[in-house]
Parts: structure tokens; C-alpha cells; sequence
């Protein structure tokens, strides 16, 4: 899978997948968007929107007739012409197609205005969004019959279709009555007790029956609780099965490079060889090698797509398993990539790397750089004592971006995690010390490493070395977390404190002064010393590994701005502006 917008890298990847024909059959996603679905926001910050607006969906293809008034047809009509073209890329490499959709889909109030007996349930999350979402639904034979029509629509166009992937229950997808929908269950009364294993296998044989010539196989994923997952695995059959959103693939093995939006371009190889020893399993039928980014805001970079399949090639010519296996396996490829004499380097850098972000996932697996750094935007907004003391002026350029419905809540509450709030470890929550130690433990490995991938010689190591400076990058967005998680915990303390508003300080002599000051110039300089670090990086050519939007009208929630450098230089003058801020509040020492 791979959220391509344009034919040129399409066809680079499908240039590379086809490499892969001789170990099966190929499947190539062909249904990204064009461009990011405008009609699907709403006025004003509403973050559940900004989930969904590059997200496939069957209506922003082919609509059904009766939607066809309330839908942006010029958008359908770019999708199409996009769709088109990978087609014809897929043939000339003599690839299958599959296909990912979110469904059934939310809809334009005005169109429930005209059909109300087709209304839904209600698939927002409430405290994540400012305005309410339906969808269709799909109980009823003409619910069904609108999705069998714009699937039957896009199956005729796509001959070469043999996989779909659907989602549900989450970001803009959903089922009436589904235990873990965002504002619990709900939908209309005439399909309240409806089984959803009836419900499920329904919607997948409307499909079916859609596309009578199609020998499809239906993944079906979503926010399903444990009994509605048994319930759906009655209805299971070869070309069929449900899964959580979360979790086990029993039938099938995903693999990829290691995407954490914005960062590109880092291959986690142990990762994917322990994940393809589950290809021995005699469940497991297809592996799925998803190189798209978050919400399918961009794709991986092509050299670092290419890695990835001649891994993949290598490994379905000669499999490996256990430790000793993966081990002679990898160093005989590192020694293809970068020649006898720096394989074990390569190799030991590619363990060193697993180890690493298996300890960040343990440690602090909230700390991301897609949900904290960029939908929480601590990777550009300035970190100050007293956010509330920024002119609209100064936040102007990241405010409308941050994940929260709640202006005054983004503005003030530094971790507040898409409604709830971000946390660390345990011992870290409790505690009176607000450094996240692992977080700079997960940089001082990176760092080890990067500079270890940067050091390797030739042209075969381009590569890894420029890996080497993603690592580096995303432990500094790992970093700038850390940083406003400690000026977040210091400003609840003294929240009091700064509510009273400012005083003056007792004049006797103080050598040390107000301990949570001298803790705020410390989290502040480390994140100033940190964006020029990280200035640096992206100015000698990390910009080149980090995903952003190729028009500034394109930023959003998930996808920062074409101008990072430019914001990340006037968050450090926005800093520099407001260092004093705290003084007037915590005293200073007075020596």
C-alpha cells in the first residue's frame, strides 16, 4: 500500500514491486487521492475531520447517482483521472490491484436532508470534533444498494482488482450500533438488534454480488470489540475475514519501513525479518508492505522503497528463521549493500536500531512524532513559560493546526493528547522530576547510531547514511516532546501561582531562587539548542527525509507546512522574545 498523488511515483513504485512477480502474486493500492478532501472539514479547527480528509472512500470515486448532487464532482473527476493512470502504469508491469476504503462513509447533512430514512449512526468522536458526522445505513437492501453500485462502478473499471481492504468504526467510517463507537452505540431503531456478524457479511456480499467477475478477497478492519469479532468469525470463509483495528493479523504478514510522520526513510530490517517468519504459518496467505505515511498523508522515499523489496526479494528466494538464520541472512545482504568491509557495521547498526525502538515503544509509546510532534505540533510551535502571553500574531502559524477542538485548551494545555492528556511512564506521572530520562536515552542511541550509518562509504551506502540523519531527526521531535511534557507538568504546579498574576520578589539575598524557574530555563534552552540542531540537520539536507505539504494551503493537523525551516526559525525568535516571561511569577536567584 502506498499513498502515491501522482502517476511518476506510482510508476517508480510499481517499477520496483515488479521485481517481485517472480515470488507471487503482486497487489498494488490504487486508490489514493489526488489531493486532500476539502469537503470533508469544517469551519474552524474540528481534528476528527482533519483524520479523514485523505482517506479513501468509495463516494470519492464513484458516486451513486442520488449522491452525486451533494458531492464536489471535480474532485471525483481528479481521483478518476489519477485512478486512470495508475491503471495503465499497473498493466504495463502486469501487476493485480487492490483497493483500501473507509466504509460506510460519513455524508453531507444535506444529503440525509433529502433521504432521512438512510441515516446512520453517528461516527464522530465528540471530543475531537466540532461537528457531528453520519453515515449510511447499511442494514437495510437500499443502504446496501448504494454501496453495491459505486463498488460494482469501481470494480468494472478496475479489472485487475483481487484485494480490498475496508475500514470501520474509525476515522470517518461506521457501523450502526458498534460497541466501540467514539460516542457509544447508536443508530436507527429498525436495526438496533441486528447481529453484526449478519451486518458485516451483508455489506461484503453486496460487494460481492456487485462484482460478479471479481474473485475479491475482503479484509475487513476496524474498532470491533472481542464479541463482536466472534460474532464476525461465523460469517468468516477463505475470501473473508474481520480483524481489530489494532493487533493480529492472522491472516496475513504487514511489514514496511518505519514511518512515524514527518520522518521518512528509516528500515527497521530486524523488524521485518522477525515479522516474515510468520509466513510459515499455514493461515497466513498474502504479506501486506505498506510504504504510506499516517493517514495517508505521503509515501515513503523511492530509494528507501527499493531497499525494502530487495529485502523482501531476497528473503522469498531464500527464507530464514531464528535468530542465527536472520542474523546470516541480514549480514549477507548488508554485505551486498555496502560491500564486505562495512557489513558487520551496517548489520550491528540494524540490531542496535531494532533494540532501540523496541525500548521507545516500552518506555514512552504515547511520545510520537505523528500524535505529539506534529498533531500536538510541539516540533514547531515556540515553548514558552506562558503561551497565553503569544500575540495572535505569534500564533498565527501553528495554533489552527493543533489537534483540539478547544482553542483555549490548545493554546495553554501543552499535552493535552487529543482530548485526554500525554503521559510517561508510571514512576515519571507520580514523580516531583518531570525529565522524560528515556526519551533522552532514546536520543543518545539514536545519535550513536546515526553516526555510526553516516560513516559508511559509497555509493550503495547512500541510503543508510542519509537514515542516519532521519534517526537523528526524529529523536529531536522525540526531544522537543520531552521538553514541553516538563514545562507542562511545571506550569500545573504553578498554576496558582501564575493565575495570581505578577509581583514583586522579596529583595534579601537568594542564591538559588524558585526551583520550577530554573527547571523552565532549563527545558526551554534545551529546546532552543534543539530547533537550531534541528534547523541544521534540515538545512544540510535532511528536508529531503521529512514529509511535508507541496503547497502551504495543504497543512493541516497531520501534515506540517512546506515552510518548516522558516517556522522553526521564528519559533526560536519567539522564544528568544518571551524568555523572561516566568521571572514576574517564580523569582529569579539574587546573589
Amino acid at each position: 500500500m502506498s499513498a502515491t498523488r501522482s502517476v511518476e511515483d506510482f510508476d517508480a513504485l510499481a517499477s520496483q514491486a515488479a521485481r517481485l512477480r517472480s515470488r507471487g502474486r503482486v497487489e498494488l493500492g490504487v486508490n489514493s487521492l489526488r489531493e486532500r478532501t476539502v469537503a470533508d472539514l469544517v469551519a474552524g479547527v474540528s481534528s476528527w475531520h482533519d483524520y479523514t480528509s485523505c482517506l479513501p472512500s468509495l463516494e470519492k470515486f464513484f458516486p451513486h447517482r442520488d449522491l452525486q448532487p451533494f458531492i464536489d464532482g471535480e474532485h471525483v473527476r481528479r481521483n478518476q483521472e489519477l485512478l486512470r493512470g495508475k491503471l495503465t502504469i499497473l498493466r504495463k508491469h502486469r501487476l493485480s490491484a487492490a483497493a483500501q476504503f473507509h466504509a460506510p462513509w460519513l455524508l453531507p447533512e444535506p444529503f440525509f436532508e433529502r433521504y432521512p430514512h438512510l441515516r446512520g449512526p453517528r461516527i464522530d468522536h465528540p471530543r475531537r470534533s466540532k461537528r457531528e458526522a453520519f453515515a449510511m445505513c447499511v442494514d437495510t437492501e437500499e443502504g446496501r444498494a448504494f454501496y453495491a453500485d459505486m463498488f460494482g462502478q469501481f470494480a468494472r473499471q478496475v479489472g485487475e482488482l483481487s484485494t480490498v481492504h475496508l475500514l470501520t468504526n474509525d476515522a470517518g467510517g461506521g457501523l450502526c450500533w458498534a460497541d466501540w463507537q467514539y460516542i457509544g452505540p447508536n443508530g436507527p431503531g429498525h436495526c438496533r438488534g441486528r447481529g453484526v456478524g449478519n451486518r458485516a457479511r451483508d455489506l461484503v456480499d453486496a460487494f460481492r454480488a456487485a462484482a460478479p467477475s471479481h474473485d475479491v478477497y475482503f479484509d475487513l478492519r476496524g474498532n470491533f470489540s472481542p464479541g463482536e469479532l466472534r460474532a464476525i468469525s461465523a460469517f468468516h470463509d477463505e475470501r473473508f475475514a474481520a480483524r481489530a483495528q489494532h493487533g493480529a493479523t492472522p491472516r496475513h504478514v504487514a511489514v514496511g519501513p518505519q514511518i512515524d510522520n514527518p520522518v521518512l526513510g528509516i528500515i527497521d530490517a530486524v523488524g521485518i525479518l522477525k515479522s516474515l517468519e510468520r509466513t510459515r504459518d499455514p493461515h497466513v496467505s498474502r504479506v501486506v508492505v505498506d510504504f504510506s505515511a499516517n493517514y495517508s498523508r505521503g509515501h515513503e522515499l523511492p530509494d528507501v522503497q527499493d531497499t525494502v523489496i530487495d529485502l523482501l526479494d531476497a528473503y522469498f528466494a531464500e527464507p530464514a528463521y531464528g535468530l542465527m538464520g536472520r542474523m546470516k541472512f541480514l549480514r549477507k545482504l548488508c554485505a551486498k549493500w555496502v560491500g564486505e568491509e562495512q557489513a558487520d557495521a551496517l548489520l550491528e547498526a540494524f540490531y542496535d536500531l531494532h533494540d532501540t525502538l523496541a525500548s521507545r515503544a516500552a518506555t514512552i509509546p504515547l511520545f510520537t512524532s505523528n500524535y505529539v510532534g506534529v498533531s500536538m505540533r510541539h516540533v514547531t510551535r515556540p515553548l514558552v513559560a506562558l503561551p497565553e502571553k503569544l500575540s495572535a500574531e505569534e500564533e498565527s502559524y501553528w495554533l489552527p493546526h493543533v489537534f483540539n477542538p478547544n482553542v483555549a485548551e490548545a493554546r495553554s494545555d501543552y499535552i493535552d493528547f487529543h482530548g485526554g492528556r500525554l503521559s510517561g511512564p508510571q514512576g515519571l506521572e507520580y514523580g516531583s522530576d518531570p525529565h522524560v530520562v528515556p526519551i533522552a536515552n532514546y536520543g543518545a542511541r539514536m545519535s550513536g547510531i546515526a553516526e555510526r550509518l553516516e560513516g559508511l562509504g559509497g555509493d550503495g551506502a547512500g541510503v543508510f547514511r542519509r537514515m542516519g540523519t532521519s534517526l537523528r531527526i526524529h529523536a529531536s521531535m522525540l526531544r522537543s516532546s520531552g521538553n514541553f511534557y516538563g514545562v507542562q507538568r511545571i506550569r500545573d504546579r504553578n498554576r496558582e501561582t501564575f493565575a495570581a498574576g505578577p509581583r514583586v520578589h522579596s529583595k534579601q539575598a537568594d542564591w538559588t531562587g524558585n526551583a520550577d524557574l530554573q527547571l523552565l530555563n532549563e527545558f526551554m534552552r534545551d529546546e532552543l539548542d534543539n530547533t537550531t540542531d534541528l534547523i541544521r540537520l534540515l538545512e544540510a539536507g535532511g528536508s529531503s527525509q521529512v514529509l511535508t505539504a507541496s503547497d502551504s494551503a495543504d497543512e493541516d493537523t497531520f501534515l506540517l507546512g512546506p515552510n518548516l525551516i522558516d517556522q522553526l526559525k521564528q519559533k526560536c525568535r519567539i522564544m528568544r522574545r518571551h524568555w523572561l516571561d516566568a521571572e514576574p511569577y517564580l523569582a529569579p536567584p539574587h546573589k
